[in-house]
């Protein structure tokens, strides 16, 4: 028998499997499509014999009565007792009580199916078209319009691989600007083979001035993107309105939606609040909770917030109860703070089996992994819940204008960035111990010395996984280069990661920056600056650093059980949770520094 013989009987007996195979499917369907991806990316024929005796043996060990059908279909086949030929010329194989399987051995053809079997059947390319009148009168009625088309509408559009089904797209906006007539929600049916008809959002300004809302774009629950629209609202009638520019979407991959959405928008002195499930019992569909005053400036507030824990972490000289209890009533003060009522007693009510919460903002700087929900009772008591938002939920972050975070794991190749400290630097005890680990689990294929062979690295763009493993620096009052990281005593920052230096994001990496100061963005000339938002917006597919100075031998505790954890398919918020609550055990506040940006049901996805 032929190997692409056995694929195709293999795929045209896929849909019974579940029938055929029994309770054992759930366990045996994504191994098998593991091995098929891995025999989609093989480079030569003996890789593709490789991975189709693991489908052989993995069948053998658990269906071997599915196992035995193919054998036989293909001996049929072999003996050319076959029921002849279709009007393709292709032989028709009847497979003992599953009906007849037409084979082409067309190899295109096979390799095709075997592509729509691992990554979706029949995924297509579309681009967001977005049209409104850039300038408007308040009290006139204005129409936006929204559709996806097969042809990228600009240069700037960037392609979206989605399901031919349908895209959920929410218009979000602040009621006391807007009067939205009709629904605020929508679906765009994705057409196979032709552009989508336009859904229409109709809308009447209340009031002048510069005016915003957001479409939010999903599949099956899943985010894909928010579109930003901005809008000159004036009193006077216009008789002359300007396209807005169009907004691409970045590619989309096939995920899980998390338990729970919760989506900020930074306006102005204010950050607006909505919350979305795909959990009907949840009754929350992008329901706005509302919004809330800042009180002081949020970068201001996440640098007093640093100088306070840096403290704590340098000297090691406050009690462990006393900082413990610090840290309790910083929690308890931030939930209170930033989220408005109506927010907080949605999220004291939500049930124990919300788990996974993805956190979607244009604001990089609040810490939301630190919050601890309390309530008043009607009896005028407070309670409080013991554990913080990062210890409640598998918690993850992503920004805005940054496409959707990537869902497969790939954890080679790794680069390794633990260089010597410089001259003027004190050795790190713990790093040599958390680069031999990285070694060990899962690996580690380059370690650039010196700036420039990092540069390389970047330039290359073939990463897994980055990992740095070194000092780290932070000067607010200098927001073009504040944030630094040292490769052998030179400096690192993230205007660095321009030009060739953005491919590091092709293979939409993991970027792991454990050091002091690393994850917490800043304010820069040119807008967000910081390691995330340079990173992101290279387009690498997960990020996790640290919002504060860590403890060395922590953080490399931190880094040994977060890879381990990936190593073994665990998702990538299971994975943070679990290192977290290994390094709680080691003292200090370490385990509450580290932040991810990420798809929480990432997990990795090839055999490394």
């Amino acid at each position: 028998m032929s190997n692409l013989e056995f694929l195709e009987v293999l795929l045209g007996l896929w849909p019974r499997f579940p029938t055929l195979v029994g309770e054992s499917w759930p366990n045996l369907q994504p191994q098998l499509l593991q091995w098929l991806e891995q025999f989609e990316q093989a480079e030569n024929k003996e890789e593709e014999a490789r991975w189709i005796m693991h489908i052989e043996d993995e069948l053998e060990s658990q269906a071997p009565d599915v196992l035995a059908l193919l054998y036989q279909a293909l001996e049929d086949l072999a003996m050319e007792s076959y029921l002849g030929e279709d009007e393709a010329g292709w032989s028709l194989v009847r497979v003992r009580g599953e009906g007849v399987i037409p084979i082409s051995g067309d190899r295109r053809r096979i390799r095709e199916g075997v592509s729509d079997l691992v990554h979706g059947p029949g995924e297509v390319i579309r681009y967001t078209d977005v049209r409104c009148d850039r300038r408007m009168a308040v009290g006139q009625e204005y129409a936006v319009y929204v559709s996806l088309t097969r042809q990228a509408v600009d240069e700037e559009a960037k392609a979206l691989k989605i399901q031919p089904t349908e895209v959920q797209v929410y218009m979000l906006y602040p009621q006391e600007d807007w009067v939205l007539l009709g629904n605020s929600y929508q679906t765009i049916p994705v057409l196979a083979e032709a552009d989508s008809p336009p859904i229409l959002f109709r809308i009447r300004p209340r009031r002048p001035g510069t005016k915003h809302f957001h479409l939010v774009f999903l599949q099956n629950d899943v985010y894909l993107k928010v579109v930003p629209l901005e809008v000159e609202v004036t009193e006077e009638a216009i008789d002359e309105a300007e396209l807005l520019a169009y907004y691409g979407l970045l590619p989309l991959e096939r995920s899980f939606p998390p338990d729970m959405l919760l989506l900020v928008f930074a306006e102005e002195e204010q950050l607006r609040f909505v919350v979305h499930s795909g959990r009907e019992k949840l009754g929350c569909t992008f329901q706005d909770m509302g919004t809330q005053d800042l009180h002081r400036d949020p970068a201001a507030f996440a640098q007093a917030l640093a100088k306070e824990m840096n403290a704590w972490t340098r000297s090691g000289s406050l009690p462990e109860d006393r900082w413990q209890r610090e840290l309790r009533d910083l929690g308890l003060r931030l939930f209170r703070d930033l989220f408005p009522q109506k927010l907080q007693d949605f999220f004291w009510s939500l049930p124990d089996d919300v788990r996974t919460l993805q956190i979607l903002s244009d604001e990089p700087w609040i810490p939301w992994e630190m919050l601890r929900a309390q309530r008043r009772r009607s009896d005028g008591r407070t309670e409080e819940d013991e554990r913080f938002f990062c210890e409640r939920f598998a918690l993850t972050r992503w920004l805005f204008d940054h496409g959707s975070p990537a869902v497969g794991l790939h954890l080679r190749p790794l680069a390794l960035v633990a260089p010597p400290a410089g001259p003027d630097e004190t050795e790190l005890p713990a790093q040599q111990e958390e680069a031999e680990s990285l070694r060990l689990c899962p690996g580690v294929d380059q370690e650039p010395a010196n700036l420039a062979e990092l540069e390389q690295v970047l330039a290359e763009g073939d990463l897994g996984v980055l990992h740095f493993a070194c000092h780290g620096m932070y000067d607010p009052e200098d927001p073009l280069e504040g944030a630094a990281l040292s490769v052998g005593g030179e400096r690192f920052y993230p205007r660095i990661i321009e030009g060739e230096r953005r491919n590091v994001g092709i293979g939409r990496p993991l970027v792991f920056v454990n050091s002091c100061e690393g994850g917490r963005g800043e304010f820069s000339l040119t807008g967000l600056g910081g390691w995330v938002e340079a990173f992101l917006a290279a387009g690498v597919g997960s990020f996790v650093g640290s919002m504060w100075e860590v403890r060395d031998k922590s953080a490399a505790e931190f880094a040994r059980v977060f890879y381990e954890a990936l190593a073994k398919r665990m998702s990538l918020a299971e994975a943070m949770l679990q290192a977290r609550r290994e390094i709680k055990k080691l003292g200090g506040p370490t385990w509450l520094s580290y932040c991810l940006y990420g798809n929480p049901w990432a997990r990795v996805v090839k055999e490394e």
